[in-house]
């Protein structure tokens, strides 16, 4: 036998189930908080001491058979379910509990005083002592039959099943794991996208291709085709002297390279980081002219801060004079291309172009370059485009 707590609509109670035989039975005796006891077998509260009576199939029948054969008595285990000797149930319900079981239109409940399908302000005086299921459980209106984030809660632990828009059970995911309403099942980060705290990168918005890890992992990838996610791999250090000469990403090439090869935050090469010296700074073939090749990242480019051309959402590089200065890194959010700062308002962040955020990605399909956007308010806007990226808006004001 084994004793479950059940919450009543009106107060605690506790309920004894037991497995009879191929018949589910449940306790008939319910101990309420008041010290009073409901014996469903005659209808009738008692202050008699506990006592076990079982009901399965054969005392439903011989108790619709009595001379009380016309009187409706609650469910043990279930506010909105009640016994009815004069219908015969349907057969979702004989699965339950056999015969004689019925089920309250929704959003009404069995009142055990009434004995009547009632609204649940009917149910409960909603004091200290009884909060209302409305309050305790998650609610299914208008939600789909299975598993269901609960409303104001998504992409977080708490999940509810559902069934015909009533609530049938209310959980929690595991530690280190969220409910996902894509999936609709717990998912570790890996499998959470990162506009909604996981670390699962978007393809939305950025061309065929790999992509380096907007986490700082530098020996990670991520592959994306057709604008879908492909999953993450790592640089293979199989064979060498990983402390010596260790590997990373490097996103021009697209392949796995030591770090005297790979541009910062990643590598080595220029990693001052600094203005200063008369070397090109990002020479990696980012532009390529006749006769000179593998100039800067901000060669032609205005003075002012521009997203990274590699997607990294939180990453920025800043021009001055046509030269990189800068590289950096958000310390939270993302950069946002239009006040050209970071920002971690995600109202704001959801504003941004693919993959960054959730708008469509102009450059996408326009080849690198400045366009032109329609004037707002005497203000022209000029939109900057890298590798299919949206890096920068500027607007200027007359």
């Amino acid at each position: 036998m084994i004793i479950i707590k059940v919450v009543s609509c009106r107060e605690t109670v506790l309920v004894s189930h037991s497995k009879l035989g191929d018949n589910f039975g449940s306790s008939l005796l319910i101990r309420r908080s008041d010290h009073y006891s409901f014996d469903p077998n005659n209808g009738t509260e008692s202050l008699e001491p506990w006592q076990v009576v079982y009901l399965d199939a054969e005392v439903i029948i011989k108790q619709c058979q009595t001379a009380m054969s016309h009187q409706k008595f609650p469910h043990p285990a279930n506010c909105a379910w009640y016994l009815d000797c004069t219908v015969t149930p349907d057969a979702v319900m004989r699965t339950f509990f056999s015969t004689y079981v019925s089920e309250c239109p929704y959003p009404q409940m069995f009142s055990d005083v009434t004995r009547q399908c009632e609204y649940r302000a009917n149910q409960c005086q909603e004091s200290s002592h009884c909060v209302p299921c409305w309050v305790r459980y998650a609610s299914c209106i208008g939600k789909s039959e299975g598993l269901n984030p609960v409303s104001g809660m998504a992409w977080q632990p708490a999940f509810v099943e559902c069934h015909k828009e009533r609530t049938v059970f209310q959980g929690s995911c595991n530690s280190g794991t969220v409910f996902s309403p894509v999936t609709r099942a717990c998912e570790t980060p890996l499998n959470i996208p990162t506009l909604q705290g996981g670390w699962k990168p978007s393809c939305q918005g950025r061309r065929d291709g790999l992509y380096p890890d907007h986490r700082g992992q530098c020996d990670t990838f991520f592959r994306c085709q057709g604008q879908l996610f492909r999953g993450l791999q790592r640089c293979s250090h199989s064979g060498r002297k990983v402390l010596k000469s260790p590997l990373a990403f490097n996103p021009f090439s697209s392949n796995c390279e030591p770090l005297d090869n790979v541009p910062y935050p990643c590598g080595n090469r220029d990693e001052n980081n600094d203005i200063g010296n008369n070397k090109p700074r990002w020479a990696f073939g980012t532009k390529k002219l006749t006769g000179v090749i593998n100039h800067d990242f901000c060669w032609l480019k205005p003075d002012g801060r521009y997203m990274d051309i590699f997607g990294r959402c939180s990453h920025y590089f800043i021009c001055k004079k046509g030269s990189t200065i800068h590289f950096k890194v958000c310390p939270s959010g993302i950069f946002n291309v239009m006040k050209r700062e970071c920002d971690d308002d995600k109202t704001e962040i959801f504003r941004q172009p693919r993959p960054c955020g959730e708008m469509e990605n102009p450059c996408l399909d326009l080849p690198d370059g400045a366009y032109e956007q329609p004037s707002v308010r005497s203000c022209s806007r000029k939109m900057y485009c890298e590798r299919g990226f949206v890096i920068a808006v500027k607007s200027s004001c007359k």
